[in-house]
């Protein structure tokens, strides 16, 4: 029997030993085929290779580049920041773009709907005249208590004589009101207090309390004023209805005859009342811009510093200056933005809230405003904000490697 190698059997050997150590290698190839080369290089323990929540959550998005969120939030702790800076932000602009547009909705809801000149006052209650001239209108007016969870609340009641030209209600339509069919109030008590429309209103006058129906909400009603019909109003302080102690006219009085005030002095009231409080909100909004701004500028760059070590290493791996930016900081800029929107509505309920408990402690209305460039302003104001930020951060990482002080940030690895 001769012997010797068959090229049968150099085959069978070679290629079953090929086609096994290549199955393995496949196998072994499956299971790190998405993982960076750089995240392959690193030094880990067996704590540490076990995906935690947030990369579990990543996992299941239905996302492309999940590699890369993976590594910006590598820690729970990140996000958290991150997600406080942000809400924090948006109520600190919220509060106090709503603060100074409320100044502003205040004044002119004082001057929409009035054509008069001239508020005239008297001490005593004087007798209705039987020909009343038609560029005036008289009033009765007079001090109550609201009466609100047990809470008296210093309101005033006025009641017209007749529907007239010289002060008209306006609702929030812009369709006209008369107060001398139901009683309509200022929308200090919707916003504040919830009160609806058919709700009851208990008031207090003279020690005696009434009850009244709100009709409807004025919006340019006299501020801490209740309008109530006249037949109502009468009873109230037990005088008949042809007695009044207040005019609206467009004709300059006689001395003598009463307390004139005009309607240019009481806008000047009005206005410097709400220059204090708009005085406030703009020291509330800078407060507001420099403490979010710190915040998220500390969510951000704590962030960044967390993955330098992870960026020095790409840098060395050959990739270039560009990809790992678009890796590494990009990111930041999708997951504020996406905080921002998600957690805007959050924001805008708790500013509301806190303005609405800013006004009762005060006593002063202050009706919540939003519009739409309160968003864009703030969307802006982020986005530049993380941009500095991402600027900022590329520049120390240049000086790291100009500086060649890698080694110093790598030595875990």
């Amino acid at each position: 029997m001769s012997k010797g190698l068959s090229l049968q059997s150099v085959i069978t050997g070679t290629l079953f030993l090929s086609l096994f150590l290549g199955a393995i290698a496949y196998l072994a190839g499956l299971t790190v085929r998405k993982t960076d080369v750089a995240l392959m290089m690193k030094q880990t323990d067996g704590k540490t290779i076990r995906p935690g929540l947030i990369e579990k959550s990543i996992q299941k998005l239905p996302m492309k580049h999940k590699f890369k969120f993976k590594l910006t939030l590598n820690h729970f702790s990140t996000l958290g920041l991150l997600l406080i800076a942000i809400v924090t932000f948006s109520i600190m602009f919220v509060l106090s773009l709503s603060l100074t547009f409320s100044s502003s909705k205040i004044l002119e809801s004082q001057k929409n709907g009035r054509h008069y000149s001239y508020d005239i006052s008297y001490d005593n209650y004087q007798k209705e005249e039987a020909n009343l001239a038609s560029n005036s209108v008289t009033y009765l007016k007079y001090d109550v208590d609201l009466m609100i969870k047990g809470e008296a609340i210093a309101y005033q009641a006025l009641s017209f004589t007749s529907q007239n030209d010289l002060f008209q209600l306006i609702d929030s339509k812009g369709e006209m009101l008369d107060p001398t069919q139901g009683v309509y109030v200022n929308p200090e008590l919707r916003e504040n207090y919830g009160f609806k429309v058919g709700d009851t209103l208990e008031l207090r006058v003279k020690g005696k309390r009434h009850q009244i129906k709100i009709a409807g909400f004025a919006e340019n009603a006299d501020l801490k004023t209740i309008y109530i019909p006249r037949d109502q109003a009468s009873a109230m302080v037990n005088e008949t209805d042809d007695r009044f102690n207040g005019r609206l006219t467009n004709k300059p009085q006689e001395k003598g005859e009463g307390k004139v005030r005009s309607l240019e002095e009481k806008l000047s009231d009005v206005q410097r009342s709400q220059t204090s409080n708009r005085a406030s909100a703009i020291i509330n909004q800078s407060i507001g811009v420099i403490t979010g701004c710190l915040l998220i500028y500390l969510a951000v760059f704590i962030g960044l510093n967390g993955n330098i070590q992870t960026l020095l290493m790409f840098d060395l791996l050959g990739y270039e200056e560009r990809e790992v930016y678009r890796i590494l900081l990009n990111p930041y800029i999708v997951i504020s933005n996406l905080l921002f929107f998600l957690t805007l509505p959050v924001a805008i309920y708790a500013a509301r809230n806190i303005q609405i408990m800013t006004s009762l402690q005060t006593g002063d209305y202050m009706p919540f405003q939003l519009n739409w460039m309160t968003f864009v302003y703030m969307f802006a104001i982020l986005n530049a904000l993380i941009l500095v930020i991402r600027f900022l951060f590329i520049r120390k990482v240049k000086k790291i490697r100009d500086d060649s002080r890698q080694a110093e940030f790598l030595s875990e690895w």
